[in-house]
This record gives C-alpha cells, sequence and structure tokens, in this order.
C-alpha cells in the first residue's frame, strides 16, 4: 500500500510540471522577435462570445512592432494592429491567431484610425528568461 501511495504522489507532483513544459514547448513566445517576424501577416482575432453565445471572429494585420526601451533584463515593446474599419474591437483582451496555429491572448487597446482602417496596440513589459507557462499558477 505503501509503495502505491509513495506511486500515486510522485506522479501527482510531477504531472504538473511536465504539462508546463508541454505547454512551453507548443505555446508560442510572448516576444519582440516572435512578433517581428510576423510583421505585415494576417491573424485571426477571436472575440469574446456575444450574448446569444455565438464567438465571432475578425481578420487584423500586423503592422508594426515597436521597441520601447529593451535591456538585457526587460523586454518592453509595442504590438500595432490594423483592423477593418468597420470593427466591432475595443478595448479588451482578444486572442490572435497566426494561419500556423499559434495563439496569443492580448489586451487591446484602440489607437486611431485612418482611411485603411482601425488601429489597435498591445503593450508588453516582459522579464527576459521567465516563462509563464513554467509558473504556477493560481
Amino acid at each position: 500500500m505503501g509503495r502505491w501511495r509513495h506511486l500515486l504522489l510522485s506522479l501527482l507532483l510531477w504531472l504538473p510540471l511536465a504539462l508546463a513544459a508541454e505547454s512551453a514547448a507548443t505555446d508560442p513566445a510572448y516576444s519582440l522577435d516572435t512578433f517581428r517576424a510576423r510583421v505585415g501577416q494576417t491573424f485571426l482575432i477571436y472575440g469574446a462570445e456575444g450574448l446569444q453565445g455565438a464567438r465571432w471572429t475578425e481578420r487584423v494585420e500586423l503592422m508594426a512592432v515597436t521597441d520601447e526601451g529593451s535591456n538585457q533584463q526587460l523586454e518592453q515593446f509595442v504590438v500595432r494592429l490594423r483592423a477593418q474599419r468597420e470593427s466591432a474591437l475595443h478595448k479588451t483582451i482578444y486572442t490572435l491567431e497566426h494561419e500556423d496555429g499559434s495563439r496569443w491572448r492580448l489586451f487591446l487597446e484602440p489607437d486611431g484610425e485612418d482611411s485603411k482602417g482601425r488601429y489597435f496596440v498591445a503593450r508588453f513589459s516582459l522579464l527576459k528568461g521567465f516563462d509563464p507557462a513554467l509558473a504556477p499558477h493560481r
């Protein structure tokens, strides 16, 4: 009985670490380089479910990624997206999906508009070497 209990406890302690490591290997990085490599590409934005439970999507283009003072310990940058002029996007959290299946959760804020569309930004301030997928979840 003690042996099975030890095995079960070991498995319960190991499983969250294994799942976090798997997630870190498959999730795209939230990094300046990751987004810079995708400038000019089109993404889907997934909106929150509406009152009737219908989920909607929009296409957006990644227009620019601007370094805002990164250093050896910190990576600070802004991602700028362009949506259509009649976009329903507003200031909230969305899922951004690339055609390769990579997904990011971003807090978007409006950043103006012109004849080509409406613009939104996501601001990042990240510790280098910190992997949020390996952080303990509450």
